[in-house]
């Protein structure tokens, strides 16, 4: 097609080239080749001059040059794998002899890698509708104690953090359960350290994260807010590296290296502050570790084999014996809680445009303690036994085929899922550590509870993308999920329409439907602490949650020196919500609507690399004809981040976070005598052995009627490298807080008081952090 409308032509520039071969007159055309999608240059990527069939080749950082006769009009098709094949029509007018024209590609939406990684799918690009974080970016980032992947959500546009206590990102003021966190396509239900302070995952071997705060493709289900997706390095066959570090928290360490036919990964992690606490005599029972291995086999030319384990451990031993003021005899197992997977996955890649996969794995999520106590001043039998397990059995098989600018996704998944929750409580025994005592578990915990369910389900899933014109992508699918116990398939529709307005301009809306197939009733709406403890069950057929999201965006994407931008405005309903009302006492189901848009900037030229970062969101809550805020409804979120490298060895970062408050239930009243209407919750004040009337309880009438105060911080970091004898080590000081901003956070209430004085978490003052990191 484009040689037939050259022919016209032809002869004009025959002449024209001999002409200017006896003038003896050439011009020179140079650039660089870049990715619309996210500004990174393209690195051999092929460039054919139509008039003379002549191909050149960018070099390794996506430059060109060349020279020919000088000519009016030059015609030149640009190719790589992965990315949409351009055509560009370049106008040489002018006296110049030197023409500069950079070039941008845009990605084929779901590219299939098999040559770096064996079928290794690649993750999305950049766009307004998902964003990624690179680990190599984030370990200058100061942080609490140590560097922390999920910490680093915080700066994506639309996330945000309850307080400094909790790495549990809030995502467009979704609950933390409407998340669904994965981990090389494993959901992971119990992600964190420390009642949610520092999360499970070692940054020296994740590859990238993927964030999809909203509408997100049918590749995935099972989340009404978000898509959380880890995805962990795979090991050249080449080549052997050593990383780790050493902080005041916790030591880490990760081995990537070839072992036999294959590559082997493998770190672990672990807080010692527990042993400091035997060497100076005070007590701290408690530690926590993290082991992840993961075995690469290639076979053969088509095929790779991987498998891999996750093993995340909490162990508190809250009810050590030797602690207690009294004499008793006991049998214990320290309370413990965590994760842990297998996973098994073949590639099969019978050509660079096919890509099959089938996996099989299981996730269980798991929190288990025993206690057996004999008081023997008085005889009474104390006890604590707790065993809740969740356990996801799945296989999948998902198949990617590609043809030019065209592909499509096809998958299955089998899965059965089994939650068991037991305990058998003595709600006195509690009331030493933590009171009221069903906190440590979720709410309004009865003290004998056993309970087992167990669910299969299917889901089917097709995603297409397609351009229809040259400039339109159009992305459209669908998943289909049935389960035990339901009369009909779940469907969940999904569209995606991209227009590429000018080179540097792309807009975009989206739609999707979302349902989550269980839910949790752990998070109190007036308590921000994340709880390990908090137990998920399987709802009614006709009570499943919903969500309906719709997204228009934009994102321009020009190289160089400008920054790029993204905006997006969303819309979000959810519908079929449980939660356990401190008004009414009961299982309730909400709906909410949310509202809102994301604007994030992203800066990055030689030695400064800075993003910007504002949110503003509305969460509505509905119950009948009563409406109030939603339980993680925050107004606006400001953040910015800044990296400088000073020189070769020293850089520079500065973060600074802004977020509005977040609402919470107070008491308006307090009610004097009488049992609450809980046979098995008598009301026992902390330090008596006998149910007491006549205290006060509070009086709930309305909700979120009240909202903490707001949240601000700045954190400064600088690191030095120094390199010897192949040994790389990063001593670094962070320090956290620099401001010393007074950021609580409010936790619950008195219950004696009125009005209810508020219990806040104390803010965590300007702290100074130092640490190593090494590779070798």
């Amino acid at each position: 097609m484009v040689m037939s409308r050259l022919r016209p032509y032809s002869a004009l520039v025959m002449v024209v080239f001999c002409v200017t071969i006896l003038t003896g007159q050439t011009i020179t055309i140079k650039g660089r080749v870049y990715d619309r999608a996210t500004g990174e240059p393209i690195p051999n990527a092929t460039l054919t001059l139509m008039h003379s069939r002549t191909v050149y080749r960018c070099d390794a950082d996506g430059r060109y040059r060349f020279e020919l006769p000088r000519m009016e009009t030059v015609l030149v098709t640009i190719d790589k794998n992965g990315y949409r094949t351009t055509e560009e029509r370049m106008l040489l007018t002018g006296d110049s002899l030197l023409y500069v024209r950079d070039i941008l590609l845009k990605p084929l939406q779901f590219e299939l890698d098999v040559v770096d990684v064996f079928a290794e799918r690649k993750k999305p690009k950049l766009s307004p509708s998902r964003y990624r974080i690179d680990p190599r970016e984030i370990n200058n980032v100061a942080t609490l104690a140590e560097v922390d992947l999920l910490r680093a959500v915080q700066y994506l546009p639309g996330s945000g953090r309850p307080h400094d206590f909790s790495a549990q990102p809030i995502i467009r003021s979704g609950e933390p359960y409407h998340h669904l966190l994965l981990l090389d396509d494993v959901p992971l239900y119990n992600a964190f350290h420390l009642a949610g302070i520092f999360s499970s995952f070692n940054s020296d071997i994740v590859r990238q994260l993927d964030l999809f705060p909203g509408t997100y493709p049918p590749l995935y289900g099972g989340a009404l807010s978000s898509i959380l997706a880890i995805t962990t390095k795979t090991v050249p066959d080449d080549s052997s590296t050593v990383k780790g570090s050493v902080g005041i928290v916790s030591t880490k360490g990760a081995v990537l290296t070839k072992a036999g036919p294959g590559t082997l990964l493998l770190s672990g992690r672990r807080t010692y502050l527990d042993f400091i606490g035997n060497l100076i005599r005070k007590d701290f029972p408690y530690h926590f570790f993290d082991i992840y291995g993961k075995y690469s086999l290639p076979i053969g030319l088509n095929h790779f084999l991987t498998t891999s384990f996750f093993l995340s451990r909490d162990v508190l031993d809250l009810l050590d014996t030797s602690k207690r003021q009294y004499s008793i005899q006991a049998e214990q197992t320290p309370l413990t809680w965590g994760n842990v997977f297998g996973l098994a996955r073949w590639f099969w890649s019978p050509s660079s445009q096919t890509l099959l996969t089938i996996s099989a794995y299981k996730t269980s999520s798991t929190f288990y303690g025993f206690h057996n106590a004999v008081r023997t001043y008085s005889g009474e039998r104390d006890y604590i036994d707790v065993d809740n397990t969740r356990n996801e059995t799945a296989a999948t098989m998902r198949f990617d085929h590609k043809f030019g600018s065209r592909s499509i996704t096809v998958g299955v998944d089998f899965s059965t899922s089994e939650i068991s929750s037991h305990w058998n409580i003595n709600s006195l025994l509690l009331s030493d550590y933590v009171y009221p005592p069903q906190v440590l578990f979720f709410d309004f915990a009865p003290t004998i509870f056993d309970s087992l369910q167990v669910r299969n389900g299917v889901s089917m899933y097709i995603l297409g993308t397609l351009s229809p014109l040259s400039d339109i992508t159009v992305d459209l699918g669908i998943r289909s999920t049935k389960f035990s116990g339901q009369d009909h398939w779940i469907l969940s529709p999904f569209l995606r329409l991209e227009y590429a307005v000018l080179h540097p301009l792309t807009v975009h809306i989206a739609y999707g439907q979302y349902y989550q197939p269980f839910v949790t009733l752990g998070d109190r709406q007036r308590q921000f602490i994340y709880s390990a403890f908090a137990v998920p069950f399987f709802p009614e057929s006709a009570q499943v949650p919903r969500a309906d999201h719709f997204s228009a965006g934009f994102s321009t994407n020009t190289p160089g020196w400008f920054p790029q931008v993204h905006g997006e405005l969303y819309v979000i309903r959810k519908d079929n919500l449980p939660s356990i009302s401190e008004v009414q006492r009961t299982l309730l189901f909400f709906s909410e609507e949310g509202v809102g848009f994301d604007i994030f900037a992203q800066y990055a030229h030689e030695a400064l690399k800075a993003m910007v970062g504002y949110s503003f969101g509305k969460s509505v809550r509905t119950l009948g004809t009563t409406t109030f805020p939603g339980n993680y409804d925050t107004r606006h979120s400001l953040k910015m981040s800044a990296v400088y490298k000073v020189s070769e060895n020293v850089s520079l970062t500065f973060n600074w976070l802004f977020n509005t408050g977040i609402p919470y239930t107070s008491p308006t009243a307090l009610f004097i005598g009488g049992p609450d209407g809980f046979a098995d919750r008598n009301f026992r004040p902390p330090g008596l052995q006998f149910p007491v009337s006549g205290v006060p309880r509070p009086i709930y009438t309305s909700y979120n009627n009240s909202r903490s105060s707001y949240y601000s911080r700045m954190d400064f970091s600088i690191t030095y490298t120094a390199r010897w004898k192949g040994i790389t080590m990063k001593p670094y000081l962070s320090i956290f807080n620099l401001l010393n901003a007074h950021n609580s956070s409010i936790v619950g209430y008195d219950p004696y008081s009125y009005p209810s004085r508020q219990i806040e978490l104390p803010a965590l003052p300007l702290v100074p952090i130092v640490g190593l990191d090494f590779e070798f």
